[in-house]
């Protein structure tokens, strides 16, 4: 929140301790630009993308998840439901 848009190489990941739609959610107060939000399970499989606009109050994967991916929005093309991602290795190739 009230940070300088994230830049196109760089994102953000949160990491929690189970997976849940709820847990994952985000809320856009405070953040001065759009995102693109990746939402990845356990497995490293991406379940669901969507484009967060700035000020809005909240965004829920419709899957459970325990990663959430906070990109530049010009990334959000980058993933797709169904990709699968490697976390462990520090990479996010899909």
């Amino acid at each position: 929140m009230f940070q300088p848009p994230i830049s196109y190489e760089k994102g953000l990941l949160l990491v929690f301790r189970k997976e849940s739609r709820l847990d994952s959610s985000i809320h856009m107060f405070g953040v001065k630009s759009d995102l693109a939000v990746v939402w990845i399970n356990r497995s490293g499989l991406v379940v669901d993308v969507r484009l967060a606009k700035r000020w809005r109050p909240s965004y829920m994967s419709n899957h459970p998840a325990c990663y959430v991916l906070e990109l530049n929005p010009a990334r959000i093309k980058d993933f797709s439901i169904g990709d699968q991602v490697d976390i462990e290795a520090g990479l996010l190739d899909n």
